[in-house]
C-alpha cells in the first residue's frame, strides 16, 4: 500500500466516523426533545370554552396550553381571542412549579377567576373558571390521548 492510499483510506475513515457521530448526536437531540414535549404535555394543561360570548371561539373549543399564554385581543398573544369586551394584552396564565397562575395586565373590563375579580396574580386549579369580556374558559388537564 502507498503512503497516498493510507492517507486516502485514513480521511475516509475519519470523515465516516464523523458522520456517523453526529447522525448519532442528532438522533439522541430528537429523542430528548419528543421526551420534553411528552413531559410538557403531561403536566400542561388546556382551556375549554364554555361561553364564546361575542368571541371567535366557540363553545366546546379545546384550546391547548404552554408553560406561558398570553390571551388578549392582539394578534401577537400566544391565544388570541377576538372580542371587543376584551382588551389587547388582556391576561397572562404560566404553569411553574406545579402551579398554574392566572395575572390580569391591566385590562379594562378585568379578569375573573371563579367570579372573582383577579387584582394580583392567582393561583388557579383544575376545574377553575376564567372570564375575560364575555368569554369563560375553564382550566383542564390535557388530553393524554
Amino acid at each position: 500500500m502507498t503512503l497516498d492510499i493510507s492517507i486516502l483510506v485514513l480521511r475516509t475513515g475519519i470523515i465516516v466516523f464523523l458522520f456517523l457521530f453526529l447522525a448519532q448526536a442528532l438522533f439522541l437531540m430528537r429523542r430528548d426533545l419528543q421526551s420534553a414535549a411528552v413531559r410538557h404535555v403531561e403536566r400542561g394543561g388546556r382551556l375549554k370554552v364554555m361561553e364564546s360570548g361575542a368571541s371567535n371561539l366557540s363553545k366546546g373549543d379545546s384550546l391547548p396550553l404552554l408553560a406561558v399564554n398570553s390571551l388578549g385581543r392582539s394578534p401577537g398573544n400566544s391565544l388570541p381571542i377576538i372580542d371587543d369586551s376584551i382588551s389587547g394584552d388582556h391576561l397572562l396564565l404560566s404553569y411553574d412549579g406545579g402551579v398554574w397562575r392566572v395575572e390580569d395586565l391591566g385590562s379594562t373590563n378585568g379578569t375573573y377567576l371563579n367570579g372573582q375579580r383577579v387584582e394580583k396574580a392567582a393561583a388557579l386549579a383544575y376545574g377553575d373558571i376564567l372570564q375575560l369580556g364575555r368569554t369563560k374558559l375553564k382550566l383542564e388537564r390535557p388530553n393524554l390521548d
